[in-house]
């Protein structure tokens, strides 16, 4: 996606132009604002990954952070407002749904490091989830249960109970 670019100019260049995102460059870093047109929620990666395999319009813009450990889905419209009792128990789980005016780092390269794409947008018109839908994805998949880490699932706790002697 990235290969043309030189600068956060270029980057911001071709996010706008070939995926229709509104970018803005803060501190020479392409960023995206939510307001009315674009939202963000921010999900803890294993939760996010499940979500994203749950929409059925993708692929869906959603961005890593550095240590991929929160991923945070650009949304559609954030109207309604949600109520602050709402916002809160979403926090409580894990999830941060953003308020206007919150900016999302946007990828610069495609090295994968740093800001990457969790799953990258379609050149073309932008299509986004709406709020709804990847919260409503959120809320079935906490119903099930605790969404365990990667670490949990694979084992990786260290066992401190054996002697490296």
């Amino acid at each position: 996606m990235f290969e043309s670019c030189y600068t956060p100019d270029d980057v911001a260049h071709v996010l706008r132009n070939r995926h229709g995102l509104p970018v803005e460059l803060e501190a020479y870093r392409p960023t995206i604002v939510s307001g009315s047109r674009i939202g963000a929620i921010s999900l803890p990666m294993e939760l996010g990954y499940r979500v994203l395999n749950l929409l059925p319009d993708r692929p869906v813009p959603v961005v890593g952070n550095p240590p991929d450990t929160i991923w945070t889905f650009l949304v559609g419209s954030v109207f309604p407002p949600l109520l602050a009792r709402t916002v809160r128990r979403w926090a409580a789980r894990g999830v941060t749904v953003h308020a206007r005016g919150h900016r999302v780092l946007m990828p610069m390269s495609d090295s994968g490091l740093g800001w990457r794409w969790a799953c990258a947008p379609e050149a073309g018109p932008l299509r986004l989830p709406s709020r709804g839908q990847v919260l409503d994805a959120a809320e079935l998949l906490l119903a099930m249960g605790p969404v365990q880490t990667c670490r949990e699932v694979a084992g990786a706790t260290p066992d401190r109970s054996r002697s490296t002697t």
